[in-house]
């Protein structure tokens, strides 16, 4: 296909173009060498890049440790309809732990009874653990080994006892040296884990959240277990603050809420913001890929890098270079009958309309409609003061909860996303007018 028509997707990779590198050797090495059971997180703000570092610990681990230490990979917000979550979880842990048993079974001639047993008691714990109070058949424990039965398990078990039975399953499924002849359950020192990735639990409603993380807690603190969470904090601390007790006031439910996700996870790496020099480099890349002419390209990154006009969010960045291209390829001849003698302020004005279009598409759709917008526009970001109610632009001003925050514009600040990025894009525009800007608003 054409250049003119190329688009970025936003789907997560395996391959790192952010420069994290260390911070996903720094997690893998963690994870292998912590004591267990653990619970970690790694933190970043939807659209930062969390899934594709998560992809990447994951092939880390498989590269290097598949061996010792298997990797579960659960996307939470697609069960967080499921009235048990950790049901669905604990099916995903049992998927994975399957394969084990058959190449055990060749490999070193384990005998079947083992790690039969531990599948089929890792299914009864699941389904006691979905239904709340089943009766467990201890006739089909009896069938493939002697080793789980028990008295308790024709009733209800408690948490404690269902965690120590899920601890002994992945001891004889994880361990190097179980003996399927021995009477005992293997307890053996090898340092063989199982690791479980969450991904996108930020994305589920806040009892869904809730739910699982009070699953991990009670049910999964697992001997051999070292669970990561991928989470945007701010967002889970928000779904907890929603289901924790009433508290007083709404600044003790938060700290609550802060205090609870803290005593669970006992570590959060947090993803770095992407740098001017970076952003730069990724947005060249992704114009140069579009097949976009290098002289726009360079003036494109020096005006982004001169007025800060983007957020640090690979998922924005993204989406702009799209509009972009877009754009460019559209206003060919809009660019060449242009008023505008400036090459720069052609420049600007493509970059502006993209930043718009993407981020604040109301602004946009006002500039269409309303020439005075404009110029309300143009003094609102030079002076920071609001326009008449009367004016067109006052109720989107409004409605989004757009703020100006002069010089700061350029240090992105995730608890206040209606920051407006292209406010020093604009005051460099100020002498554009609304006839000079009319050829490419309407593209």
């Amino acid at each position: 296909m054409s250049a003119d028509y190329y688009l970025h997707t936003d789907n997560p990779t395996e391959t790192d173009a952010l420069g994290r590198q260390e911070l996903v050797a720094d997690i893998v090495r963690r994870v292998v060498s912590c004591e267990c059971p653990q619970v970690l997180g790694l933190h970043g703000d939807w659209g930062s890049g969390k899934t594709s570092a998560l992809m990447q610990v994951r092939k880390e681990l498989a590269k290097t440790f598949e061996e010792s230490t298997p990797v579960v990979w659960f996307e939470a917000w697609r069960y967080q309809n499921e009235s048990t979550p950790i049901v669905a979880l604990l099916h995903a842990i049992r998927e994975r732990l399957s394969w084990r048993s058959k190449a055990w079974n060749v490999t070193k001639k384990l005998g079947e009874i083992t790690i039969r047993s531990a599948l089929l008691h890792w299914d009864e714990i699941t389904r006691i653990i979905g239904v709340q109070a089943p009766k467990i058949d201890a006739g089909k424990i009896d069938k493939v080994g002697e080793t789980w039965e028990k008295e308790h398990l024709a009733s209800k078990l408690p948490a404690q006892a269902t965690t120590e039975l899920l601890d002994q399953a992945l001891d004889q499924l994880l361990a190097k040296d179980a003996k399927p002849e021995s009477d005992q359950v293997q307890t053996s020192t090898d340092n063989n884990r199982l690791v479980i990735i969450i991904d996108d639990l930020d994305r589920c409603h806040p009892e869904a959240a809730f739910r699982l993380l009070e699953g991990i807690k009670i049910y999964l603190g697992l001997r051999r277990c070292v669970f990561i969470l991928g989470i945007n904090q701010r967002e889970i601390e928000r779904a907890i603050e929603k289901q924790i007790p009433a508290a007083d006031d709404a600044d003790s439910r938060r700290a609550r809420a802060k205090e609870y996700l803290d005593k669970l996870c006992g570590h959060i790496w947090r993803l770095p913001y992407i740098n001017s020099t970076l952003q730069a480099a990724l947005i060249k890349q992704w114009l140069t890929d579009a097949g976009l002419a290098e002289p726009f390209i360079t003036s494109v990154v020096a005006c982004i890098q001169h007025t800060g006009c983007l957020p640090p969010n690979p998922r924005k960045m993204k989406r702009f270079a799209n509009g972009l291209i877009s754009l460019h390829h559209r206003a060919k001849q809009a660019l060449a009958e242009s008023e505008l003698t400036d090459e720069n302020w052609k420049t600007g004005c493509l970059v502006l309309l993209s930043c718009l279009d993407a981020f604040h598409p109301e602004l946009h759709r006002r500039l269409q409609i309303h020439d005075a917008c404009w110029l309300s526009i143009v003094n609102w970001c030079r002076d920071g003061k609001s326009p008449p109610l009367d004016d067109p632009l006052s109720p989107a001003l409004k409605e989004l909860q757009l703020t100006t925050v002069g010089q700061l514009a350029q240090h992105y600040d995730p608890a206040a996303p209606n920051v407006f990025y292209p406010q020093r894009l604009i005051n460099d525009l100020e002498s554009v007018t609304i006839s000079q800007l009319k050829p490419f608003l309407c593209l």
